[in-house]
């Protein structure tokens, strides 16, 4: 994992396992999980667009942004 640190990389996953060891960790790497259910691809892509800013600015500050289809969180 120390590459993602040093290149300041972002893991994006819908797997609840890199949700967990983040909380646990001290030095994660950053997270963007995607809690979004089954969507037809279209739909997926024209949603992330439209939230993707607010992604965005919440990573900066955040270790873990959570997307759900209703709300976004950072933690």
């Amino acid at each position: 994992m120390g590459i993602r640190r040093e290149k300041n990389l972002i893991i994006i996953t819908k797997d609840t396992d890199f949700y967990n060891s983040i909380l646990i960790s001290e030095l994660p790497p950053k997270v963007i999980h995607l809690k979004i259910g089954n969507m037809r691809l279209k739909e997926m892509h024209e949603f992330l667009n439209r939230i993707w800013p607010e992604v965005l600015n919440l990573i900066e500050t955040k270790k873990l942004v959570s997307v759900f289809t209703d709300r976004i969180e950072g933690v």
